[in-house]
């Protein structure tokens, strides 16, 4: 396949199983809305949360024009109108970073993080109500530093938080803070058995059971995971450690199932070229039942140092993750991984699929619909945009959409809509709104009945765009893409391919701003020609 390193081709499949399921066509979007809190200061989205109405919530890391940085608050409403948005800046403008959030049913809205200068920095906790007015701010000051990663509402109201509390340079414990709704401090709890441990993230099960994993360090030359588990008084109940010895390991994303079994995932650094990634099953006994690692393309030890957006379906059937992995020279892919409940390898998918020149892929968050439906946000590097992809629960992709959120990308998956927020082109904190029409289909094999070439996604669009079709049968293949004067500039497909949907990513950085136009050609008949807009 020719120019490789400037696109992928994408097999789009459609589901096949046993009984009747959804199917999710190409997204459309509803809405995008770019926030700036003021001249040259710069807000980057790093979640996005609904309430019961609909309303849609984003955290914002945004720069200020009296200190270092605010918490900042966005409320929008389904049809994308900003409702309000509201920022905390401490007494004393000192710096604050928000690192986690969550929102109640009724819109309460709970912003955990740091705050502090020159070095001592502090746990600064913020609850929001509905209309965006502050209703506390509480700091959690263990006497030397603190940091916070993580915060979740259990079914109560409270909200609980972890992170970890040094005690001198030497020395920090895992920590596990739990806030009444009126902010009233219900219990802390550090786990001080060993040297240094760290939490980063948290789940709350439905009876107020509190789980975290992290990592502890064992000795110098090795540190293991750290899953620790609380009961809803903050009574410690078991921790659970994995490692290897003489090897770092580090724990980043936990998820639990309805029985109660613990899922995370993490790394372990392992001898050149480096590092592997392992998904450790532990039973609701707090028992180590599987560890199964990850070596990376061709077993070359090259995976990235956050595999994030571990997911379950209830009953713990399908596991599934998204993590980063080099393939050759200094290129990267993304990386998502299906498992059933004993470790076994269901599915691995690559995105794009090698070649030296392609940029750095970064996946960043891994989100479920109802139907166990798998989607995967990220950015491409080098070419500014942001990239959503779609799986079934099988692992066959059914499309892919190119974002102008090209950092943060963190995820809510909401039916049949999607949202997307993070930062964007200068500096603004970007949040989008799909909506993927769905249809039952039964349980055949669904492949296209007609030739067909869709409009690009995005269009206009600056720099990457994405060109899908669909073929009813084997076809010798042509794409071309054409200037305003109806010149032949580029070749994208020249090749045999069989019946089934396809995508291609286009990148023109080379093309100037216009008019351009695009062919399908099918056994050296034109089948339809359309026309994009490119805009620099």
């Amino acid at each position: 396949m020719k120019e490789r390193t400037r696109y992928v081709i994408l097999f789009l499949f459609f589901a096949v199983c046993f009984l009747q399921i959804v199917w999710a066509q190409q997204p459309t979007q509803e809405w995008v809305r770019r926030y700036s809190p003021g001249s040259n200061i710069s807000a980057n989205g790093l979640s996005v949360k609904q309430d019961s109405s609909g309303n849609v919530y984003v955290l914002v890391r945004q720069g200020s024009d009296s200190s270092y940085g605010d918490y900042g608050l966005l409320k929008y409403s389904p049809a994308g109108n900003l409702l309000w948005s509201v920022k905390y800046n401490s007494p004393g403008n000192l710096d604050e970073t928000p690192n986690a959030f969550d929102v109640s049913k009724a819109g309460d809205v709970y912003i955990t993080g740091s705050s502090g200068i020159n070095f001592e920095y502090h746990i600064l906790t913020v609850k929001f109500d509905s209309s965006g007015l502050l209703q506390w701010a509480k700091e959690y000051n263990g006497g030397y530093g603190d940091g916070a990663s993580d915060l979740k509402i259990d079914k109560y109201g409270n909200v609980v938080i972890c992170g970890g509390s040094a005690v001198n340079n030497n020395i920090s414990y895992a920590l596990a803070v739990k806030y009444s709704s009126n902010g009233d401090s219900l219990w802390v709890r550090k786990f001080t058995q060993f040297q240094y441990s760290y939490t980063r993230n948290l789940v709350i099960d439905d009876s107020a059971n509190v789980y975290t994993a992290g990592v502890h360090q064992v000795n110098m030359n090795q540190s293991n995971y750290l899953v620790l588990k609380f009961n809803q008084n903050g009574n410690f109940v078991w921790f659970s450690s994995y490692g290897v010895t003489n090897f770092a390991a580090s724990a980043n994303s936990i998820a639990i199932d309805s029985n109660r079994n613990v899922y995370v995932v993490g790394t372990l650094d392992v001898p050149q070229p480096g590092r592997n990634n392992v998904l450790v099953k532990i039973n609701q006994a707090g028992l180590q039942e599987w560890a199964k690692a990850y070596t990376g393309i061709a077993n070359n030890n090259r995976c990235g140092n956050t595999p994030t957006g571990l997911s379950i379906v209830s009953d713990g059937s399908r596991i599934y993750y998204t993590t980063v992995c080099g393939s050759t020279g200094n290129t990267s892919e993304f990386i998502t991984l299906g498992y059933n409940n004993i470790g076994d390898t269901t599915w691995v998918r690559r995105f794009p699929i090698g070649g030296s020149g392609i940029p750095q892929y970064n996946p960043i968050d891994l989100k479920l619909d109802r139907y166990g439906n798998a989607y995967i946000a990220g950015s491409i590097n080098d070419w500014d945009v942001g990239v959503i992809i779609k799986y079934t629960e099988n692992g066959e992709q059914q499309w892919i959409i190119s974002t102008d959120s090209s950092s943060g990308n963190n995820l809510l998956i909401d039916s049949n809509l999607i949202y997307v927020t993070g930062g964007g082109y200068l500096g603004y904190a970007v949040t989008i709104k799909y909506n993927q029409t769905i249809g039952i289909i039964s349980n055949n094999y669904e492949l296209p009945t007609v030739f067909r070439l869709n409009q690009n996604f995005p269009n206009p669009f600056n720099s990457t765009t994405i060109i899908s079709y669909a073929l009813p049968r084997k076809a010798n293949v042509v794409l071309n893409i054409y200037n305003a004067l109806g010149q032949l500039i580029k070749i994208l497909v020249n090749s045999v391919q069989q019946s089934n949907y396809y995508s291609v990513i286009l990148n023109t950085p080379d093309f100037a701003s216009g008019v351009y136009f695009y062919s399908l050609i099918i056994d050296e008949n034109l089948i339809e020609t359309k026309k994009f807009i490119i805009i620099k």
